[in-house]
């Protein structure tokens, strides 16, 4: 990122995978980590019991939200794992699985990957609409100062300006 605000041509940094910054990854990852931990006792005991998978879901959507997909899938792994071993598991009283709790996680893991999946897309799809409608600014600007007076140093001046601020804003790529 720059001072003046995001970079408008997509790096590697800013994938589906990874936050641009990194510290927005390792608040996500401690999110997966620690978010499931913390729910999990609420749903065996209370009033959340009856509807399990929702607080889970919750905790992937703010770790994919901050760290995009490599924290929700650390949340998604946290989460599946708890919610089968202290949830699905010992509702059976046997321990033995059944059926239907197969398919419960099965269930979970692909709503939580989709899930995961459009929150870590939001933000990039939201620079880059950020990125073109500065682009789109900047042409308008432009194409403002363009169609001015025909006093050539007043245009010049006037479209040196424009330029100078689309470049300030990140419209205008640098070299």
């Amino acid at each position: 990122e720059r001072r003046g605000g995001p970079t408008h041509t997509m790096t590697r940094s800013e994938s589906a995978f990874l936050p641009s910054r990194s510290s927005r990854l390792w608040i996500g990852i401690a999110v997966a980590v620690i978010g499931p931990l913390l729910v999990t006792p609420l749903v065996r005991t209370g009033s959340l019991s009856l509807i399990p998978g929702v607080p889970y879901v919750l905790v992937i959507m703010v770790a994919a939200l901050v760290g995009r997909l490599i924290a929700g899938g650390i949340a998604i792994v946290m989460s599946t794992v708890l919610l089968d071993r202290f949830v699905i598991s010992p509702s059976t009283g046997t321990g033995a699985r059944t059926e239907q709790d197969l398919w419960a996680v099965v269930v979970f893991v692909v709503v939580a990957l989709v899930i995961a999946e459009l929150l870590a897309r939001l933000e990039r799809t939201i620079r880059r609409e950020e990125g073109e409608r500065d682009r789109l600014r900047f042409i308008a600007e432009a194409g403002d100062a363009l169609s001015g007076p025909l006093a050539v140093e007043d245009t010049l001046h006037a479209l040196g300006n424009v330029l100078v601020q689309g470049r300030a804003r990140g419209a205008v790529p640098g070299d």
